[in-house]
């Protein structure tokens, strides 16, 4: 019997099917055709050494890669973020909050900021940097990032929880939702062995991956001591990034807390084997690894499933796991009483220690819409929002990732959904014609998680149901799908697509507003940093005001403002991507600030007006995800998620029906990208 638990030296070449490319603020994964994912990719030795006896125990079967190079290989010799000295700190602010500001009110700020360097800036940002010198195991931004997470008392529901959403698969008959499902599990518990082995590839971003990212990158870097790892990487352009995030993809739940909540990572050894599934608000549980932790057999997992949807059971009267969306102290209050019930605490427990969750939706996805909706909140019940990590699949096979946000920034899932689908193409273990496997009795594996509820905790639930229907009901969804503009018109202009994506959200809302700029936040990653998390790119600039007023008027001479705006965005971008950017360090130096001696700075309405961000914009790429989106951050706000391919934008736009139209921004927004488009394409042509 095959037991893998440590590194081992393994001839199989590197994997190189994961590493990730960067283009403006975004990691994104390298546009290939799967016929062309690589000579050093491990998927064709994989499947020439299938036992196909006894394949389930074999070494392919139970790993997703196998890396010549330890996954945290180069985690070691990763700089520590820096921080920005201060006066650059505030000219950028003060660079930042321009536009936003009437001539008034940005006079003021100026002055506050001005004050601020001058007076108690240097002393808080002495005392940020002794911090920083004493933990020098992390980032100085890690630990506040964290904190201001676990303490918001709002509901995960649309407050904090995205979904990033799969293309579907060509082949119909893995379309079937069982299918799709068993094969998201065991790819997905292959990337969790190949990460607990680490035997994952190494997250590495190649400047030019043609260059980088070939077989002898990947031996040169086995002889690199790991103290200079990434120093021997940057010799050949490739830049190593943190991977500090992925230890919480799997066995951690978000546990509600009074007014802060814990990370909750399973600390049993070896860990849970199960994971968890819900169907029809109802929960289940089973293991999907053996007593010796490998993987069992996709017939196996696949009957399980097939079970649990014929069972067929009604929607429950109060559906637990609606308990997940509540405000998050109103939550803890619900689960410390169901814990005063020895069997809850361990039948909670055990969804907390699951390595995932499994959602088996019982309706299609029939629209845009309806797929967002799906994946966002799904109905009352159907999903434990607490959880790091849940794959949901619904009836039609649509596949999307819905997960807890204050673990990590998203980067790990979307490696763990590109490596995963991947797995799923080239290596299906199951069809819609596959049979259950007669072996297994799924009434003696499959456990119900019921928990004993009396009518204090009833009621918590019926507050929960009627908490969930009411701000769902109020969500707004539109979207746009733009043809024919994309990365290669942007290009042979010699602008930055994202640039111009920003730029056609900034003339939307000057539409939208009649002349009026927002707060607008775009993330921006700093993994290239020891415990880097995201800095802000405030896409709202000077030159985007300037160039939505042109394009608005007189749009035939604005290609030079567009040009300029692009260098200004890509400007903003690298300064953001180095961690010198102004909103953390500002974050940081209020953190350290007496909350009862507040420098005026922090206490200035304006202050906070510029951090009320009315457009939250984020945007994933990738060959085989379809789209992401998220809630507004704020309630006046709408949440953009956006996705540039060559030749076509596809926007998801979500806000609160009784603060903004989304519809007549939406109109706002297909009327700028016409603009742009028109501007860029008559300079392409002439």
């Amino acid at each position: 019997m095959l037991r893998v638990t440590c590194i081992c030296t393994t001839p199989h070449p590197n994997c190189g099917i994961s590493n990730l490319s960067y283009n403006n603020n975004v990691f994104l994964f390298p546009r290939r055709s799967l016929t062309n994912f690589g000579k050093h990719a491990y998927i064709d030795p994989i499947e020439k050494q299938f036992d196909k006896s006894d394949e389930h125990r074999s070494l392919p079967y139970q790993l997703l890669q196998t890396s010549r190079l330890p996954t945290y290989n180069f985690q070691r010799s990763l700089p520590r973020l820096p921080i920005p000295k201060l006066v650059d700190t505030i000219r950028r602010y003060k660079e930042a909050v321009t536009p936003l500001l009437t001539a008034s009110e940005l006079s003021e700020t100026v002055g506050l900021a001005d004050h601020f360097l001058a007076n108690e800036g240097p002393k808080l940002d002495a005392k940020l940097r002794q911090w920083d010198m004493e933990h020098k195991h992390t980032s100085y931004i890690s630990d506040i990032w964290f904190d201001i997470y676990l303490r918001d008392r709002r509901s995960l529901l649309l407050n904090y929880n995205p979904f990033v959403a799969i293309k579907n698969d060509s082949e119909p008959s893995r379309m079937d939702q069982m299918a799709r499902a068993t094969n998201y599990i065991v790819s997905g518990l292959r990337f969790k062995k190949s990460l607990e082995c680490n035997l994952l590839v190494p997250e590495v971003f190649h400047v030019n991956e043609k260059k980088s990212n070939t077989p002898f990158y990947w031996g040169a870097m086995t002889v690199v001591p790991e103290v200079v790892a990434r120093y021997g990487s940057l010799l050949f352009k490739a830049v190593p990034l943190d991977m500090s995030q992925y230890r919480h993809l799997f066995h951690t739940t978000r546990i509600p807390g009074d007014e802060v909540d814990e990370i909750h990572k399973s600390s049993s050894l070896p860990e849970p084997r199960h994971i968890c599934v819900i169907r029809n608000g109802n929960l289940y549980a089973f293991d999907a690894l053996d007593k010796d932790g490998e993987i069992i057999a996709p017939s196996a997992i696949l009957t399980f499933l097939r079970y649990i949807v014929a069972l067929d059971e009604p929607r429950p009267q109060h559906p637990l796991a609606a308990l997940t969306a509540l405000p998050r102290d109103q939550w803890a209050r619900a689960r410390q009483r169901l814990e005063e019930t020895p069997r809850n605490r361990i039948l909670l427990r055990m969804v907390d220690n699951s390595a995932f969750v499994v959602c088996l939706d019982g309706d299609a996805s029939k629209d845009v819409e309806s797929m967002v909706r799906s994946g966002l909140h799904g109905a009352p019940g159907d999903r434990w929002m607490d959880k790091s990590l849940s794959v949901c699949v619904d009836r039609a096979g649509v596949v999307a990732a819905h997960f807890e946000h204050s673990w990590g920034d998203g980067v790990a899932v979307v490696r763990f959904l590109n490596d995963v689908t991947v797995d799923t193409l080239y290596r299906p273990c199951v069809t819609k014609e596959t049979h259950s496997d007669e072996s297994v009795d799924p009434t003696k594996s499959v456990y119900k998680i019921e928990l004993e509820l009396n009518d204090v905790t009833k009621q918590y639930v019926d507050d929960a149901v009627k908490y969930y229907n009411d701000v769902t009901s109020k969500l707004d969804i539109n979207y746009l799908f733009k043809e024919s503009f994309g990365k290669n018109l942007c290009k042979a202009n010699g602008v930055s697509p994202d640039s111009m994506a920003q730029l056609a959200f900034q003339n939307a809302y000057y539409r939208y507003s009649n002349g009026k700029t927002a707060p607008t936040y775009e993330s921006c990653s700093t993994a290239m940093y020891r415990h880097g998390r995201t800095e802000t790119i405030r896409a709202a600039t000077a030159e985007t005001l300037e160039a939505s007023r042109v394009l608005r008027n007189a749009p035939q001479g604005a290609l030079p403002l567009l040009k300029e705006c692009s260098k200004r965005h890509q400007s903003l971008t690298l300064n953001a991507a180095y961690g010198l950017g102004c909103d953390r360090h500002l974050l940081a130096l209020a953190r350290f600030s007496d909350t009862a001696d507040r420098p005026s700075l922090f206490a200035s309405p304006n202050h906070a007006y510029v951090n009320q961000f009315v457009l939250s914009t984020s945007t994933v790429s990738s060959p085989y995800i379809l789209s992401g989106g998220f809630g507004p951050v704020v309630p006046n706000g709408f949440g953009i998620g956006y996705s540039i391919q060559d030749d076509l934008v596809g926007v998801i736009l979500t806000n609160y029906r009784d603060t903004q139209n989304g519809g007549q921004f939406i109109e706002a927004l297909e009327e700028s990208f016409n603009d742009i488009y028109s501007v860029l394409s008559k300079t392409t042509s002439d």
